[in-house]
């Protein structure tokens, strides 16, 4: 079995990774809610996968933090987390809220705006140590991630 999970891949999946996406139209391994948990064949594979990716998906569930607790579960002892999403707090998202325009924010069916701190907060509630947070090259590099247009993070589990 592949050890590594995409959740929420849309149409960006890995040939060594299970792509679990709610969209049957963009053909993942596996079509599921993520609303609903992990599934309950992955749940049962403790300490198994040595990656999960969550690429522009944590702002589409709901229970974030049941995803969350699950993953360091299905991770292996020092397996990495690497999570996407869109910065509240970006500088260009500041500007577009001061002139009055926050559908950025609840267009394309994000249910939660994350922050920089607030992502990493929710990843230390859930157990997750050496989280290594980072800005978009997209914006500009010379922006610190807390201003960065979309978020990068890393996190560990603890072990090994």
């Amino acid at each position: 079995m592949k050890k590594v999970l995409n959740l929420g891949c849309g149409a960006k999946q890995f040939a060594d990774a299970i792509n679990i996406d709610i969209d049957p139209e963009v053909n993942p391994d596996l079509v599921w809610d993520l609303n609903k948990g992990l599934p309950e064949e992955l749940l049962e594979k403790e300490n198994y996968f040595e990656k999960v990716i969550m690429f522009e998906s944590i702002e589409h569930i709901q229970n974030f933090q049941t995803i969350l607790k699950q993953c360091l579960t299905v991770l292996q002892p020092g397996g990495n987390i690497h999570i996407t999403t869109h910065n509240f707090r970006g500088l260009m998202h500041r500007i577009k809220i001061f002139l009055g325009d926050s559908s950025v924010f609840w267009n394309f069916g994000h249910v939660i705006c994350f922050t920089d701190i607030i992502l990493v907060e929710e990843l230390k509630k859930a157990g997750f140590v050496n989280i290594i947070l980072k800005g978009n090259s997209f914006s500009c590099k010379y922006l610190p991630p807390q201003l960065s247009g979309n978020i990068r993070v890393k996190a560990r589990k603890k072990g090994n």
